[in-house]
């Protein structure tokens, strides 16, 4: 952490330990929740080597890992909490570092297998419910989930953000949250390093500053809006949020659904501008309508970015800006990229069984081409993606992905084969 939120944290602890008996607080610590996860997922890809600047990231040929964590919350005790979590990752090592077609070289996907152990939560909470107010103040490495600030809970293991993060409910259904971060605790190993050894956290120069509101005080109608400020020249995410060669930006975030009155329809829509530190600017927005019966969902979508600038998406290992684009490995927030997107959800009658069939198809101007370095122009792409909780024991999950993508590049052999399973278990 920075020095000023260092110094928070010291206080904080600081004030949770005086004037208190060490035997209330222990009884405090002692009482705390318990939890924790085991994570196994198995990603196997076919990406012939030309189409590999399309696939990116994702055209890993083999990998898999196992990941466990235990979570801990203590007791109230005067309004102040400690949590934590801790994690642990085991690469199955079936991938070949030296064939294969993956992006770095070799088979590795380098956001599942990871080798060690590391503390993926550690912060002090406080609740000033005692004092009139449904607000909480959490200092430390901590999960964030907004739409450009997010970690993610897709891997074995899990990214966190360091700094401080004030929550206020004291409106109707209504989230307002402040956020001031200094750094990126990342997940995945560095490119190339072959020892499966955890990154250090990503220290930013200046912090993070972002302002997040959801809301669905009015009737029908549910808001989310979103500011974010960063004042770093450096390089400070991952892919696609490092595809912007114009260093800080500013982003203005805006989504909103609408359920129309004794329908089954609803009608949504998103926005979000960014002002690129060399006044470089770029836009995104979408549009997308849902009919929910009562035995399935449908809905369809349509996205699009700007020629001028990639939008650099959200901060984290979530670059997706909750878009409405449904493909599993294509992103649309490059520069020139449209999407139509059609989403299917039925269980087929079958208990604890979610079944969705996506469809997308991408289209990119030529300067978007020029800006991205991508050739996403008339790419297709048919996933299915299967989720399952057993009946005799929720605590267990399954999710099955698969993907075909057809791209257009100017290449021939361009078609990419995707496949992911996760079990998870938690307890």
């Amino acid at each position: 952490m920075n020095s000023s939120i260092k110094l928070i944290f010291i206080y904080g602890v600081y004030l949770f330990g005086t004037n208190t008996s060490m035997a209330s607080v222990f009884e405090s610590l002692g009482n705390g929740h318990v939890a924790g996860e085991v994570h196994n997922i198995l990603s196997v890809s076919s990406t012939p080597k030309d189409a590999l600047r399309e696939a990116g990231i994702d055209s890993s040929a083999k990998a898999g890992a196992s990941g466990l964590s235990l979570s801990y919350l203590s007791d109230d005790f005067q309004g102040w909490f400690v949590g934590g979590r801790l994690q642990f990752g085991v690469d199955w090592d079936l991938h070949d570092n030296d064939s294969g077609s993956s992006l770095v070289g070799g088979e590795d996907d380098i956001r599942i297998t990871i080798d060690g152990l590391n503390l993926q939560n550690l912060y002090i909470k406080y609740n000033f419910n005692q004092h009139g107010s449904n607000t909480q103040l959490t200092i430390g490495r901590q999960d964030i989930i907004s739409p450009l600030i997010m970690r993610s809970a897709l891997f074995p293991m899990m990214d966190a953000f360091e700094g401080l993060v004030i929550t206020n409910n004291d409106y109707s259904k209504t989230k307002v949250e402040l956020m001031l971060l200094d750094g990126w605790f990342r997940r995945e190993k560095e490119f190339y390093d072959s020892l499966g050894s955890l990154p250090q956290r990503m220290q930013f120069s200046k912090p993070i500053l972002s302002l997040y509101l959801n809301s669905s005080a009015i009737n029908f109608l549910t808001l989310e809006a979103q500011w974010l400020s960063n004042d770093n020249d450096e390089l400070i995410g991952d892919p696609p949020t490092t595809i912007s060669p114009f260093g800080g930006y500013e982003v203005f975030y805006l989504a909103a659904d609408y359920e129309i009155v004794d329908s089954l329809f609803t009608l949504g829509g998103q926005y979000n501008v960014t002002h690129y530190k060399d006044n470089n600017n770029t836009n995104f927005f979408g549009i997308r309508g849902r009919l929910d019966a009562e035995q399935y969902s449908l809905e369809v979508s349509y996205s699009k970015n700007s020629d001028k600038a990639n939008s650099p998406g959200t901060l984290g290992h979530v670059p997706w800006l909750r878009s409405y684009n449904f493909s599993m490995s294509v992103n649309d927030i490059y520069a020139g990229v449209s999407t139509i997107n059609s989403k299917l959800i039925y269980n087929f009658g079958i208990e604890n069984l979610v079944a969705i069939i996506k469809y997308s198809w991408i289209s990119q101007s030529f300067l978007g081409q020029m800006q991205s370095g991508r050739n996403l122009d008339n790419a297709k792409q048919l996933s299915f993606d299967f989720r399952y909780r057993f009946v005799k024991s929720e605590d267990w999950s399954l999710r099955l992905e698969l993907a075909h993508t057809a791209y257009n590049n100017e290449f021939d052999d361009n078609d990419f084969l995707f496949s992911r399973l996760a079990v998870k278990y938690k307890f």
